[in-house]
């Protein structure tokens, strides 16, 4: 397969051996061919024409010089074959020039030895500064250039091929990795329901809360509800926690990027829980019995207070109930029990049926109303909430309102 011509290697300038050997001919270089005593050392490439014509006429190699010789009495048959051979080698360093000069180029991807030798069989000449080859015809470019072409396009496709390849290799490790995450997670949440002892009913809830409140990262997983326990829900419905997870949110992110809807726009702590509703037993039953009584007593309280409060008159002197006269007192305040409250009124049930409002005013006019209600429905009502015993009950609205019963008996 022939070589593509280097030539650059061939327009270099060769060595001047002249002061060291004897020419073989003037138009020959000298370190090319030349003599030395009794014999003629002829450089050529290896199994180049030169070289197998002097090996037929018997030509030996010196590894020394690393040049083939033969004896001064042969140089009648030596000489032409040298002359033909570098006027072979001018022409075809001339065709080299011309064919650089006509810059037909062809740039080759390094390192593809097929593509090369392509080029090589097309006559190419390389061009080592611009590392790429001259073609001698406009054909010959168009052929390689085709080649070429083609060898860049199997290429690309071989790699596209290859990209998509590895990416549904890694969308099925993905897929296969997330299946056996589910499959875990599913696993992990049946153990932790089998081990509570309750019984769920096949419903699952996301609850997210947040907290302002500054703490580490340890702080707030103690703070998160564990896994395992029961809550309960609005509605009244139990979950399980079967999952959580806990992250925080700083202050930039709070004002641009947090979506949640109750989320503060400050640096805050956030707590999602996964939750496995299951049926409530029977305490907690009673004990949502218990609180809807406590908060149906409060209401009650609350109303009452409304309808009274709604019917005073301004006074200037609240009538004087002396405490032999009472049944009972209902005191009402507002605001943060222990803190900042302030009293909404005092509702009195005296022994001879007589149901007694009275409210001290509002800072800062202090206007005293008060109103007294005989054989009425609220005297009913009054009768009924006394008659459960003293107490302290809790009504929240936009405030909390704290109302607190004494009864006789218990004076």
């Amino acid at each position: 397969m022939p070589a593509a011509i280097d030539a650059a290697a061939a327009l270099r300038p060769r060595k001047d051996n002249s002061l060291l050997h004897k020419p073989l001919h003037e138009d020959v270089s000298a370190d090319r061919a030349w003599v030395v005593g009794r014999r003629i050392y002829v450089r050529c490439p290896k199994n180049s024409q030169l070289d197998r014509k002097l090996i037929e006429l018997g030509a030996k190699w010196d590894w020394d010089v690393r040049a083939r010789w033969v004896g001064t009495g042969k140089r009648e048959q030596v000489l032409p074959l040298v002359l033909a051979d570098e006027q072979r080698a001018r022409a075809e360093q001339e065709a080299a020039r011309q064919v650089l000069e006509a810059g037909r180029w062809v740039t080759v991807p390094r390192g593809v030895v097929a593509l090369h030798g392509r080029a090589g069989e097309l006559g190419a000449v390389w061009d080592s500064a611009g590392h790429r080859y001259a073609m001698p015809s406009e054909d010959s470019r168009a052929e390689l250039q085709r080649i070429v072409d083609a060898w860049v396009a199997e290429q690309k496709a071989a790699q596209q091929r290859r990209a998509a390849d590895n990416a549904e290799a890694r969308a099925t490790q993905e897929a296969e990795a997330k299946a056996a995450a589910v499959e875990e997670a599913e696993r992990r949440r049946a153990e932790i329901v089998a081990d509570s002892g309750r019984a769920p009913i096949g419903d699952t809830e996301t609850l997210h809360t947040i907290s302002t409140r500054w703490m580490n990262r340890a702080t707030a997983e103690s703070t998160a509800w564990p896994v395992g326990t029961v809550h309960r829900l609005r509605g009244g419905r139990r979950g399980l926690v079967v999952a959580r997870k806990v992250w925080f949110t700083n202050d930039d992110d709070a004002t641009d990027i947090d979506w949640h809807p109750d989320a503060p726009d400050e640096a805050h702590w956030n707590f999602q829980y996964t939750l496995a509703i299951v049926e409530p037993t029977n305490a907690e039953l009673r004990a949502d019995a218990e609180a809807a009584a406590l908060r149906a007593d409060a209401a009650q309280l609350h109303a009452l207070f409304r309808e009274l409060g709604r019917a005073g008159r301004v006074v200037y002197a609240f009538t004087a109930v002396p405490d032999s006269a009472r049944v009972g007192t209902i005191r009402g305040t507002a605001g943060t029990p222990g803190t900042s409250s302030f009293d909404t009124g005092t509702v009195i049930l005296t022994d001879d049926d007589r149901v007694v409002w009275q409210h001290p005013g509002h800072h800062d006019d202090w206007i005293r109303t008060e109103a007294v209600v005989t054989g009425s429905d609220q005297l009913d009502r009054v009768r009924a909430l006394l008659a459960a015993g003293a107490r302290t009950r809790h009504h929240v609205d936009q405030l909390t309102y704290t109302y607190e019963i004494t009864t006789t008996a218990t004076r």
